[in-house]
């Protein structure tokens, strides 16, 4: 008997984990099987009618999505940054990284940003902020790239992860696909941050004569 309790126990354990929720602008929440995220819309089954209808509700409703395995997705530092030129989203990434953005497992050896044309330089400087440790790595954002869920940590901490390439060899400009990790002081300075890098990599994939 108390075998079959002990199953019954673990099924709804994993059951209350497998849910997603979206929290709206509105504040009421939606419990769900999320199904898809694109560019503008969240596809989503309600989690008690999973066999029923398929739903979708826009980004813009919505302002923050948490899921199943603990991290979170936040909308709402998204529209300010629509507005914003290539010029003007730079600069705002810039002063960011310089202010929040350390080396991974680091909370004392900051991140120098710089964007050189289009190239985003990522520099590790030693403790005291004086001096680069390495000539840093340039990251390429006019590729498609793959923005992973931000993981989100105690004493405020958060990781960027974000599947794309970086510049191996500046002489002959050869890209090498890895993953950029970033370390943020601020769950939402992390969410600026990956809005800011998102906005980045659409305008510049947007052909240069639009600009």
């Amino acid at each position: 008997m108390k075998f079959y309790f002990s199953i019954i126990i673990i099924l709804l354990s994993f059951l209350v984990k497998a849910q997603d929720t979206i929290v709206q602008q509105n504040q009421k929440l939606i419990v769900a099987k999320i199904s898809e995220i694109n560019e503008n819309n969240i596809v989503y089954k309600r989690f008690n009618n999973l066999s029923g209808p398929t739903y979708t509700i826009t980004k813009s409703e919505v302002l923050e999505v948490l899921f199943e395995n603990g991290t979170s997705e936040n909308y709402k530092t998204d529209a300010g940054l629509k507005e914003k030129n290539l010029d003007e989203t730079k600069d705002f990434l810039v002063r960011m990284i310089n202010k929040h953005c350390f080396e991974k497992g680091s909370t004392e050896r900051r991140y120098k940003a710089s964007f050189e044309e289009n190239y985003l330089r990522l520099i590790v400087m030693n403790k005291e902020g004086t001096k680069p440790v390495n000539k840093g790595l340039r990251w390429d954002f006019s590729y498609a790239i793959r923005f992973q869920h931000i993981s989100k940590r105690g004493n405020n901490i958060a990781f960027i992860n974000v599947k794309m390439s970086f510049i191996s060899n500046e002489k002959k400009d050869t890209h090498k696909k890895t993953k950029l990790v970033i370390q943020v002081l601020g769950h939402d300075a992390a969410h600026q941050i990956v809005a800011a890098l998102t906005h980045l990599n659409k305008l510049l994939l947007i052909p240069a004569e639009q600009f």
